[in-house]
């Protein structure tokens, strides 16, 4: 199944400390777990007034953010104290520690707060240096220091999380770098999938640069592809399915077991950890995350959730034309279809003012990230895409929706918008979907979801499909070239077909990686 990771509630400071951008990920953590731990963690520890050690924090919290605001440091600090007993490895904590020792005078405190920050994971240089909190000590030596090594401070981040990363992975994994981009890869894959799953995100960092963020290449014309100093490195781990599994506890509690096809991966800013237990959407979509908060955390800016999730998601599904990607409709875009032909289609002025909270009320998760995606392919398609995206970073303070710009860019109003979006809605195409009969090519075999790479073959029903030396157990991640990483993909891309075409497959049987060449029979006579 494709990427539906669960999004919680951050906890933002509203007045001192005001512009700390957290990610979901940190502050909603079931407990405190120390980064890229795989290992299960249990349940957060009952207090003795019944509050989980978790819950516990962001009062300690709330009650430090209270204090700041109202000038009672003391209390704010002795707050921040104890929820660093709580969660010791939370780098926020101790960021928060150091505005509130900033505010009060002890700028010692302030900085030693600050560099344990750093050691723990803080690496936002333009948050560092702007955050009116930490005005007190801009003039230290120590602080100086700091500013001025920050390439350095980077790079020793980045090491150390590589390190860490090859302590907990082990040597059965696979890990490169890659310079450009600020990447470094951990997987369990082999090394002919990892060297197609780069190329692809590679595609994926051309394409997001030209079409979406084009703030991320203004200051690089001669290398668009190369990133800022400032830029943290990001750690991609593709784990095998324990280590996932343990990835997923870790990070979101024993809940997690009711809801393990449901979590395919997660980018955490926070700890700048991407983890994806598929090659296909869930990486494309959290690689896709990467850059949008390399551009927000650029422009000082969190937009709001439909933003994050539709813009993520519009890659998940696409096809390459010369060597480009084109992202296309896909089963999410049939959702927007039924939901436009039972009346349900929710108005995009109301989508784009949808709190994150309430985001997937009322169990309407799936819906959401359909509309999303379904909106912003819309703006894709009709060229307006990158155009809007530099109109929204110019007005966000003006308008945070990002619905104002939707307007300007294409020159209409409230009205307008949604005849013209419904309209091209209703053209859209039914794309097959797995237990549908929209599409009738198939390969003649059965199918289930696989381990990571592409669904596995389970049954080879037909004789075509043994003709052409299909086995059990192959992996089918690709047809003509198209990439076909899950069973969703797969059913899609079939479906631009017709029986008795011929196509090439590419397979990975073990260790092997092989190409089969088939004609597709029709699945409603198999």
């Amino acid at each position: 199944m494709r990427h539906t990771t669960p999004f919680r509630a951050s906890s933002v400071r509203v007045a001192a400390c005001a512009t700390l951008l957290l990610s979901l990920a940190t502050l909603a953590r079931a407990q405190d777990a120390p980064a890229t731990q795989p290992a299960p963690t249990p349940a957060p520890t009952p207090t003795q007034s019944g509050e989980s050690t978790y819950e516990r924090a962001m009062r300690l919290q709330s009650r430090a953010f209270a204090a700041l605001n109202a000038s009672a440091y003391d209390e704010a600090i002795k707050a921040l104290n104890e929820q660093a007993t709580l969660q010791p490895s939370n780098h926020v904590v101790y960021y928060n520690l150091a505005c509130a020792h900033a505010r009060a005078g002890n700028r010692a405190d302030a900085i030693a707060n600050l560099r344990r920050s750093i050691e723990l994971g803080f690496i936002d240089r333009r948050q560092l240096t702007t955050d009116p909190d930490l005005e007190a000590i801009r003039t230290e030596p120590d602080y100086r220091a700091i500013v001025d090594n920050w390439s350095a401070i980077v790079k020793a981040r980045a090491e150390a999380n590589l390190e860490r990363t090859r302590e907990i992975y082990g040597p059965g994994y696979i890990y490169e770098i890659d310079e450009a981009r600020r990447l470094m890869f951990a997987t369990a894959h082999d090394q002919q999938s990892l060297d197609i799953a780069r190329k692809e995100l590679a595609m994926l960092w051309d394409w997001g640069l030209a079409e979406v963020f084009l703030d991320l290449r203004a200051d690089a014309a001669s290398t668009p592809e190369a990133a800022r100093p400032e830029d943290p490195w990001v750690t991609v781990i593709l784990p095998d399915r324990a280590d996932f599994e343990k990835w997923m506890f870790a990070t979101y509690g024993p809940a997690a077991r009711n809801n393990f096809s449901g979590i395919g991966g997660a980018y955490d800013h926070d700890r700048k950890q991407l983890v994806a237990q598929d090659l296909g959407g869930t990486l494309r979509h959290e690689f896709f995350h990467v850059l949008h908060w390399r551009s927000t955390t650029r422009a000082g800016q969190m937009h709001p959730i439909w933003v994050q999730e539709g813009l993520c998601s519009l890659v998940e599904d696409y096809d390459v034309v010369n060597q480009r990607v084109v992202p296309v409709p896909s089963w999410r875009t049939n959702t927007v279809k039924r939901l436009l032909s039972g009346g349900r289609l929710t108005p995009i002025k109301e989508l784009a003012s949808i709190p994150r909270e309430l985001f997937g009320a009322g169990g309407r998760t799936m819906a959401r990230y359909a509309e999303s995606r379904t909106f912003f392919l819309f703006l894709h398609q009709q060229g307006a895409l990158a155009d809007w995206y530099a109109h929204f970073l110019a007005n966000y303070e003006e308008d945070p929706t990002g619905y104002g710009s939707i307007l300007a860019t294409l020159a209409t109003d409230d009205a307008g918008l949604e005849r013209r979006y419904r309209a091209w809605v209703k053209d859209l195409p039914i794309i097959p979907e797995a237990g549908g009969r929209e599409g009738r090519a198939g390969l003649g075999v059965d199918i289930d979801m696989g381990t990571g790479d592409g669904p596995v073959v389970t049954t080879v029903v037909s004789r075509t499909a043994r003709q052409s030396a299909l086995r059990a157990g192959d992996v089918i991640y690709a047809v003509n070239g198209r990439p076909t990483r899950d069973v969703m993909e797969l059913v899609r891309v079939l479906g631009s077909y017709s029986p008795g075409e011929r196509v090439t497959l590419s397979l990975r049987r073990g260790s092997r990686h092989l190409t089969a060449d088939i004609p597709l029979v029709d699945i409603l006579n198999h």
